[in-house]
């Protein structure tokens, strides 16, 4: 994420050219898109986890793989080169991958709250308003479990950008238009 959010601020100049930045962006996104998450669930220590019927492989494994599907996004909308590059339909493929990942992570899953990155991008790649509805009761989910201050600023920055949206203006990447609303927003 990184990587990503340094290549979205490069300058194109004789040294560094708009290639190089699609090339750089699209290796990442490679990367990111065949990360194994398998190994890192199964990377745990069952002496320090409660008894529940909840499987905390499956658990860790549907969260680790949502964060990989939304640095997949993210990487497309902080780079707009990449997203052009590869296409609409392969983020409208990602987009519904995640949905269908974040709607099989129970309410009571003791991972939940680590999904509040995710599903800030998720709704900040939402077009349709049953997305967006979506995306609010979920963000209200995790506020009710986790009152984070973060929380509101991401619902806040949410309802910014599907505002942006709704006037019209263009938006190639949301990413950008946080940019450019000068919303001080640190993606955590």
């Amino acid at each position: 994420m990184l990587i990503a959010a340094r290549l979205s601020n490069t300058k194109n100049d004789d040294v560094v050219s708009a290639d190089m930045v699609t090339a750089a962006g699209a290796a990442l996104l490679d990367r990111a898109r065949n990360f194994d998450v398998l190994p890192w669930a199964q990377d745990i220590n069952f002496s320090t986890i409660t008894l529940s019927d909840q499987d905390p492989i499956l658990s860790r494994f549907r969260v680790a793989t949502s964060h990989r599907l939304a640095i997949c996004l993210y990487i497309l909308h902080a780079i707009p080169a990449v997203g052009a590059w590869v296409g609409e339909d392969l983020a409208d493929a990602i987009f519904a991958e995640l949905h269908q990942v974040l709607c099989m992570i129970p309410d009571d899953d003791i991972n939940l709250k680590a999904t509040t990155w995710v599903t800030f991008v998720f709704g900040a790649c939402a077009r349709t308003p049953e997305m967006k509805d979506w995306v609010t009761v979920q963000i209200k989910k995790l506020m009710i479990e986790s009152p984070w201050g973060f929380l509101y600023a991401a619902r806040d920055a949410l309802q910014m950008l599907w505002s942006v949206q709704a006037e019209g203006m263009p938006m190639t990447s949301w990413v950008q238009t946080l940019r450019d609303l000068h919303m001080d927003f640190l993606i955590v």
